[in-house]
């Protein structure tokens, strides 16, 4: 069981970075600031942060929110990233990570709930689902997912929003999710191999000890 927190002035030297897109290069601006991990993609490549866990079921929550949209596309949005390859496991043609995401963003219309993979540089979609009020900017949105093998349950505020399966990736890495030309917030990252329910003992980042997460930073 694992939990960042993002408490600290600086991030956890556990996180580990990795691009996303062959030759792009690892610029983009993550830092913590007042208690939250921010980030903001550059008009060029893509950065991911990402810790490893290697279980092949678990749970991801995090909290996230939408700070500013520096350019329109159908791909902004924010979410988690799993069953990633990681740093050092890159594919030999594209030098590029391979990595299932669940996320949600504002745009088509209302905005919607996907889950989808990056494969050999490439994208593709696995299942979406429209969500029942618009997705904001400025507003925090709780993001769970639910991974047992190749099975993907997608939570947004607790409500069920996407359901798949898919065998492609096992990777041992799980992260945040940011789109190109955005600018996001995460709080209050945990992973657990609780599949049922995530209000659990965790490990906190910092110290390694175990730890109740019964504490969740409100007012931001």
């Amino acid at each position: 069981m694992w939990k960042d927190s993002f408490d600290g002035d600086t991030i956890n030297e556990q996180w580990v970075t990795a691009v996303s897109k062959a030759g792009a290069r690892p610029s983009a601006d993550w830092k913590v600031e007042n208690g939250v991990l921010t980030g903001r993609w550059p008009t060029f490549g893509q950065q991911h942060l990402l810790i490893e866990y290697p279980s092949p079921e678990y749970t991801v929550q995090v909290r996230c929110r939408i700070n500013e949209i520096v350019q329109q596309s159908n791909d902004n949005g924010v979410g988690i990233i799993f069953h990633s390859s990681g740093p050092g496991r890159t594919n030999a043609s594209q030098g590029a990570i391979d990595f299932y995401g669940f996320g949600i963003g504002p745009t088509p219309g209302p905005g919607g709930a996907a889950i989808w993979y990056v494969g050999n540089g490439n994208w593709g979609s696995i299942t979406d689902s429209g969500l029942e009020s618009p997705v904001d900017i400025s507003v925090w949105y709780t993001l769970k997912l639910v991974v047992k093998g190749n099975s993907f349950q997608g939570y947004v505020d607790d409500k069920l929003v996407c359901d798949a399966q898919d065998d492609r990736f096992t990777g041992n890495y799980v992260g945040p999710y940011m789109s190109l030309y955005m600018d996001a917030s995460f709080d209050e990252f945990v992973v657990t191999d609780q599949v049922d329910d995530l209000s659990a003992s965790a490990v906190d980042a910092h110290e390694k000890l175990s730890a109740t997460w019964g504490h969740i930073k409100t007012g931001r």
